[in-house]
This record gives C-alpha cells, structure tokens and sequence, in this order.
C-alpha cells in the first residue's frame, strides 16, 4: 500500500459560512497502479489534490482519520519536514494550466534544473545532464533545454511540466487534467507517454480528469468523485461491464462509444450541489431518478459489489435493474 486516506475532509470558509468541499472520503493507492479520478467540475477534485499535498489556501482547513504514504502520517508532519521530505522527493504534482506552471521569462530547462538542485544535492553539470535525459523520456529534444515556454506548443509545455515532477524520482505523481486543451492527436501522445513512464519508472499515478473516456484508457483503477467524496471506486474494467452508482451510470451515457455508433448520448439533469454542512443522506439523491425516501434520510456507507468494487449507494443491489434503465433517456428527463 502506497497511500492510505480515510475519511478525509476539506472545508473552507467564505462569507461567514463554511463550504464542505471534501467529505468523507477515503481510498487507497497501491504501488504500480494509476489510479483515475472522475467526476464533474465541482466535485471536490482539486481541493483532494491540495489536501493531499497541503497546499488548501488559508480560508480551508483539512481534516482526517488518517492520510498514511508509505507508513507517515502526512497530516502530522511539521511542514517543513513535509516540504523537505515529501515533496517533490515522494510525491511530485503536474498542475492542470502548464502554461501558467512555467515561468514566461525564465527557460525550461534552467527552471527545471533550478527544482532538482533546490531539492537535491547535485552539481549543475549533473542537473543538466538529468533534463537532458528527463526530456528524452517524455518525448521531447534535449536541444529544447534553452526554448522558453511561448516556444512550445501545448503537448510540449504539457510533457515540460512531467518531465519536471519526474525529476526526482518519486513514488506519487499525481497529474490535474493533463490532456485538458489539446487536441486528440496530442492527447493520445502524452497518454502514451505516460504508459511508458509507468512501465519504466514503476511510479505511481493519480490522474484527475472530468472525461471518464480518457480514464478507461489508461487507469487500472477509476475512483467517481460527487459531492466531495467516491461515490464508486473500481477496476477500470470492472466499473464499465458493472457500473454501480446511478452517478456513474449517468457519466457512462454521455460520452460517445465506438461500439455503439450514432448512440444518442444522456446528459445528467442538474448540477453538483454546494455543499454548507454535512448532511445525513445521499448528496446525489437531487438529481438520481432512482431515488427513494430512505435516500433523503440515509447517507449511504461504502459497500463491497466485488473483491475490489467499493459503491457507497443504498439500491446497489439493484444495480443490474437500474443500469438497464440508465440508458433509456426518458429515466433521466422524467
């Protein structure tokens, strides 16, 4: 086990109010595995990342049992110790706006051999050397080293930005939209890239995307964010041929399918709820067509549908019902 998380929450306070935009969550990460997180805008997708890595702005405060990696309890650590010992050296972040990560004034390859040599003891021969390589492994020219970020492309600035959290070695990647912007072609590269990465490296990957389409192709396991928490966590195979939460059901009908050619796709009536307090029920209950009282008045505990199939929905087993009807669109227009 690699990273353990239970029940984590992140809260922030705006106007007087607390907004609860993490809730209950737990999970756990095992080594060699790319683990994809899903879920629409407003999920809690971004503020798990930032619990993760401390970096909830000052309005926020992070609660949990436990967030265990490698036998540390990051939670607990002085952050200084965590900036030192943790960051960067353990878990590395590729943030979602590449562009924005990188210094317009200021030269890739510098910017990056400047992270190693503040992390690291290392003399700058030996970094340079290390980004030629890093750029190598990630697809791009080591005579790009001394190109400023305007002279590269999305894909570039996007692979610039891996080869950076790559740079020393860590267990953890953890990547914010990574393929958000480009276009297919480009898209399919940089998923490729990251396969290779995985297989070279034996790191692993926590991936946070809205399209569920991109996780199948490159996630073992798919964990489905909605309202702040996993709704479902399961196999990437598993939670396609067995999907077990309606919110899930609803995400798998409107993406397109290459079996299923000219397939009208569904869209999800509705949007994610703002969460200002906890609440003992169903925070998807608003918008699912199967929804019944005891999901106005139950929060539903996360169950086990299979050896390694988690679904935190109190009708999952009725699941197989439910997923016939979750592709009729009168289920959800009704």
């Amino acid at each position: 086990m690699l990273l353990d998380v239970k029940n984590l929450g992140v809260r922030y306070r705006m106007d007087g109010q607390d907004i609860h935009a993490v809730n209950r969550l737990s999970f756990q990460l095992e080594e060699d595995e790319i683990f994809g997180v899903v879920g629409e805008s407003g999920c809690g997708k971004s503020s798990l990342i930032k619990a993760l890595l401390r970096l909830v702005a000052r309005n926020g405060s992070v609660t949990a049992d436990s967030v265990n990696f490698q036998g540390q309890e990051l939670l607990e650590m002085p952050m200084d110790q965590f900036r030192k010992d943790i960051l960067w050296q353990k878990i590395a972040l590729v943030p979602q706006s590449a562009m924005n990560s990188l210094n317009p004034v200021y030269k890739v390859g510098p910017q990056i051999v400047e992270a190693i040599i503040t992390h690291k003891k290392m003399s700058e021969r030996r970094a340079r050397e290390r980004v030629h390589d890093l750029f190598e492994s990630v697809g791009l020219q080591k005579e790009l080293f001394d190109s400023y970020p305007h002279q590269f492309s999305g894909g570039m600035r996007q692979r610039a930005m891996i080869a950076m959290a790559l740079a020393l070695d860590p267990k953890l990647i953890i990547m914010d939209e990574p393929t958000t912007g480009l276009d297919v072609l480009v898209q399919d590269k940089i998923l490729k890239t990251l396969r290779r990465i995985k297989e070279d490296t034996k790191c692993s990957m926590m991936i946070i995307s809205h399209d569920i389409a991109i996780m199948s192709e490159i996630a073992t396991k798919i964990g489905v964010m909605y309202g702040g928490g996993f709704v479902e966590i399961a196999p990437t195979h598993d939670l396609f041929k067995d999907p077990s939460h309606p919110y899930t059901m609803g995400l798998t009908n409107a993406f397109p399918s290459i079996r299923e050619l000219g397939k009208e796709l569904i869209s999800i009536p509705g949007s994610p709820p703002v969460m200002m307090r906890e609440e003992n029920k169903c925070w998807f209950e608003p918008r699912c067509p199967f929804a019944t009282d005891q999901c106005r008045q139950s929060f539903p505990e996360a169950t086990k549908t299979g050896d390694h199939h988690i679904v935190s929905c109190l009708r999952s087993a009725d699941r197989q019902k439910l997923a016939k009807k979750a592709k009729e669109k009168a289920t959800w227009t009704s």
